[in-house]
């Protein structure tokens, strides 16, 4: 049996009261309304706002919300919330979370959660706005097909300013902390490196005794490119060296451990086989990587993007 939109009055956005049964002598059944506008899968939403207690507020969890998140807001047509959860997210995977996975679980929460409601007041907000522009009913059915229902197109709609802004703000640098950064260069400068200024976006460290080097690429050391250490394979102190320029740029103790185990397993099999079982790894939106130079040294790159 079909749910019904009957508990579910259209509120008049400025009062935020239920209309009249004199007012609705000119607007359409709420049930039609509603379904007209949802149009596919009408009967879910239906069901999870005539259950509620107050769909203004809460209005159940949302799966296809959860996973499709701001792409699921355009699909639904929800232009302005995706674009704010966008902006959101993009804030949050620049400024507030070590990588883009972390930054989008808390947007696909909020949409798992909030998904349901925020599509209820986006229902009831243009359909009422309709009613309020338009008297007669078959303009009003003509207008809430219009900017109802879903679209294919909207997903586009929303991942292309994603993408384009994403570009925009990364530009090919890696995300690094700055500080820890520094920190990194004053630990060689310490250790008797020798700083060459190489010009404009290039900046190199040199330990000559273990033949070690570091050279970071960038314009400045918030904004680098990539980082590629010569290792000399009989030299054991250079892990020192090695360890230092891992801690620089992957910011939380785990991811540190982890990229250093993953570098040590390639150097040792290496050291025996000739060859690296997994020279490339993508962690934390950094690839690593691990090349042979010659039969005694190894050049351990970490960089915003995969290079050849």
């Amino acid at each position: 049996m079909a749910t019904t939109a009957q508990e579910l009055p259209l509120l008049d956005e400025s009062t935020n009261q239920a209309i009249s049964v004199s007012q609705s002598e000119h607007i359409l059944n709420q049930d039609e309304a509603f379904r007209l506008f949802i149009g596919h899968n009408a009967d879910y939403y239906l069901s999870k706002w005539s259950t509620s207690s107050d769909s203004t507020k809460r209005a159940g969890w949302n799966w296809a919300a959860f996973i499709g998140n701001v792409y699921w807001m355009g699909y639904r047509r929800m232009y302005l919330q995706a674009l704010i959860l966008t902006v959101f997210y993009i804030i949050a995977s620049e400024f507030l979370f070590s990588n883009v996975l972390t930054a989008s679980i808390p947007i696909m929460l909020i949409c798992g959660f909030l998904g349901n409601t925020m599509y209820y007041q986006h229902v009831n907000k243009k359909i009422t706005s309709i009613n309020n522009l338009y008297r007669e009913l078959s303009t009003q059915r003509e207008k809430i097909k219009e900017v109802g229902g879903t679209s294919w197109k909207g997903i586009g709609v929303v991942l292309i300013p994603v993408i384009v802004t994403t570009l925009f703000l990364s530009n090919g640098y890696m995300k690094v902390d700055e500080q820890q950064v520094k920190s990194m260069v004053q630990f060689y400068e310490r250790e008797g490196f020798r700083y060459q200024d190489g010009g404009e976006t290039f900046f190199l460290y040199m330990k000559s005794p273990f033949g070690f080097s570091l050279a970071l690429s960038g314009k400045d050391l918030s904004k680098i490119e990539s980082a590629n250490a010569y290792i000399p394979l009989g030299a054991d102190a250079n892990w020192i060296y090695t360890g230092a320029m891992i801690r620089g740029f992957f910011d939380d103790d785990r991811t540190v451990e982890q990229v250093k185990s993953w570098v040590s397993k390639q150097f040792q099999i290496f050291r025996s086989e000739r060859y690296f079982p997994e020279p490339t790894k993508y962690i934390q939106n950094k690839y690593v990587k691990v090349l042979s130079v010659d039969p005694g040294t190894v050049m351990l790159i970490i960089s915003s993007k995969e290079t050849d």
